[in-house]
C-alpha cells in the first residue's frame, strides 16, 4: 500500500472548450454552469447573426465528468458530426456540433 495518496490528474479527453470553425473564437465550458445557446442575445454562447438559429436553441451541461448536448426542440436541429440530435447526447474532445449554419469543435 502506498505510503501517499496522488492526486488524479486531469483526463486528457476531458471536455473544456467550444471553438467555433470559422472565427476561431473560443467558449469555456465547466461543470459548474449550464452553456445556453441561440440566437437570442442573452443565451451564454449568442449566435445573434446566425438566422437559422432558433432563439433557444440547445444546451450544453455536464453530469459528473460527462459533458451532454441538448436540442431544445430548435426549428433547423442540432447536429453532432453531421447527425442530427435527438434529445441530449454526449460530446466528447474531436465532435464537430452545428447549430443553425455556425459549426463548433469540441475540445
Amino acid at each position: 500500500m502506498p505510503d501517499t495518496l496522488e492526486s488524479p490528474t486531469p483526463d486528457s479527453n476531458s471536455v473544456t472548450s467550444l471553438v467555433n470553425v470559422d472565427t476561431r473564437e473560443r467558449c469555456e465550458l465547466s461543470p459548474a454552469r449550464v452553456i445556453t445557446i441561440g440566437r437570442a442575445e442573452d443565451n451564454i454562447l449568442s449566435l445573434k447573426d446566425d438566422v437559422y438559429a432558433s432563439g433557444r436553441h440547445a444546451e450544453i451541461f455536464f453530469e459528473g465528468p460527462v459533458c451532454h448536448l441538448k436540442d431544445l426542440d430548435s426549428r433547423n436541429g442540432s447536429f453532432k458530426n453531421n447527425e442530427p440530435v435527438v434529445g441530449t447526447v454526449l460530446i466528447q474532445k474531436g465532435d464537430l456540433v452545428t447549430f443553425g449554419r455556425t459549426k463548433f469543435e469540441i475540445e
